[in-house]
Formats: C-alpha cells, structure tokens, sequence
C-alpha cells in the first residue's frame, strides 16, 4: 500500500464520514435553534450551550469552531481491511502540516508539507516494503521533495488541510441521535451518534469553551478507529528540511519510469 492508499484509507476505508452523520451542509447551516452561547476564550470553562441544539447542530457547530480555530493536532489509528493505520498531523487552514503517517507492518513516513509543498520521510520499513532494497539504500534518511500535484501524495495534501477534516466531520450522511455527558480525557464533552450502514459511530463535542470536536470514533467491525483533536490554535511547527537531506521525488519517479526501475513509492 503506498501512500495514496495510506491516505485513502484514512479518508475512507475507516467511514469518517458515517461516523458523523449528517453536518446539515457544514458549517454555519444550524436551522433556527438558539445559539450556543458565546465562550470567552479567557474562560474554557464556561458553559457553550451546545446540548440545549439538535444532533445536527452540534455537528455545525463543532465543525465551525473547528474552522475558526485555524489549527489542530489529530492523531489516533483507524483501520480498513484489517490494517491499522495511524496518524499524528498538526494542521492548520493554511496548507501548514507537519507530523507521521504508517500502516501497521508496512511502515510509516513523515510529512511536511508548505503550501503546494511537499516533503515525505519513508523510514526503512517503508522504503524496503514498497521500494526494495535498492530504494531504500538510495533514499536513506533523506526527505523525498515532491508537491501537492503528485498524484501519489495529493491526498496527503487533503487530509493535511484542517478544512478537509472539518468537512469531512460535517458530511450529510444519515440520521442522528444525541448520546449523554460524558468526559474525554478530562474534558467536558456531549456525544452525537449515528447508526447508519455499516459503520456506527459518535463524535464527541465539548460544552465548554469553544465546542470543538474532541473525539470521532467508529466501530464497523474490521472498518473502525479513533481520532483526537487536541491543541487548538497552535502554530503548526512545520519546517522546510535544509536541501542537502532532500531527493527530488519526481526526478527520481521520471527516472525509474524512463529505466523500469521500481518507483520509491
């Protein structure tokens, strides 16, 4: 599995978007309920209002504040056909992204990636798996330099966007239902759920502060997995690696394209 399919995974074989249900078309569409109310951002602990929505509102308006936020740290492990596959990206709104991908027994890789610019990091098992050892001897400990255009890692470039995880939170797909008060790892939350298809599953929003989604789970048997969002608003720490610890990644695919060698992904 490369890393599009990696990717892909992620997006779709773990049914994020059955594990919300319906987001009534995103942010902002939250019907004629009244308002949370607002949440000082000196005082996280004050009382948002989001139990007093519907189900579909408290999606909405997870997935604003979401928006708002301009950046999150998503990291958990899903699986799809049996295979673990795990993420820890910082992101933000502005294609800012840095942190690790890997599927289980495969391998994983590092990502950076600025704008349309994109650096991945295989580490050996990866390199070996779907390379060979002859790429991996090539690439070594360097970053493979590419762009959001390759078509291998274009999804990368999605799932690295905090727009792309909001929408995907707030995709139209089936009937809700509204769980009870719970917390998630110290964290005042009330849960959404969903028993659509195949893949059941609640998203857990805060009802203190910001309502920010905290979890999204899912458990459609071998097509299930968790995801937390954590450190809202943080600057992503995502760095250009210098040039010399770099390999242009699409010369090195034209190369081995042009001589029938294996691709490095």
């Amino acid at each position: 599995m490369g890393g599009r399919q990696i990717v892909v995974a992620v997006l779709m074989g773990a049914g994020l978007t059955a594990a919300t249900g319906c987001g009534g078309g995103g942010a902002g569409g939250g019907g004629s309920s009244a308002q949370p109310a607002a949440a000082s951002s000196a005082d996280p602990s004050a009382p948002n209002g989001v139990e007093s929505l519907a189900p579909r509102e408290i999606v909405d308006k997870s997935v604003q504040a979401l928006k708002e936020s301009h950046s999150v740290h998503v990291a958990g492990q899903v699986s799809s056909a049996g295979s673990a596959v795990t993420i820890d990206l910082a992101m933000d709104g502005d294609a800012h992204c840095a942190g690790s991908m890997s599927l289980d027994g495969e391998g994983g890789f590092g990502v950076v990636q600025l704008g349309e610019q994109l650096w991945i990091k295989p580490d050996q098992t990866f390199l070996e798996t779907h390379g060979g050892p002859a790429i991996a001897a090539l690439v070594g400990d360097k970053y493979l330099r590419t762009t959001t255009a390759n078509t291998d890692f274009a999804d990368v470039g999605s799932l690295c966007d905090l727009n792309t995880i909001a929408d995907l939170i707030g995709t139209d797909n089936g009937p809700l239902g509204q769980g009870s008060r719970t917390t998630v790892d110290g964290t005042p939350v009330v849960t959404v759920q969903t028993t659509q298809g195949d893949s059941p599953g609640t998203l857990y929003v805060a009802v203190q502060g910001r309502p920010y989604p905290v979890r999204l789970e899912t458990n459609g048997g071998s097509e299930g997995g968790r995801l937390d969002f954590k450190d809202f608003g943080a600057q992503v720490a995502a760095t250009a690696p210098p040039a010399d610890r770099t390999l242009d990644l699409d010369e090195l695919q034209r190369e081995s394209g042009a001589t029938g060698a294996a691709s490095p992904v």
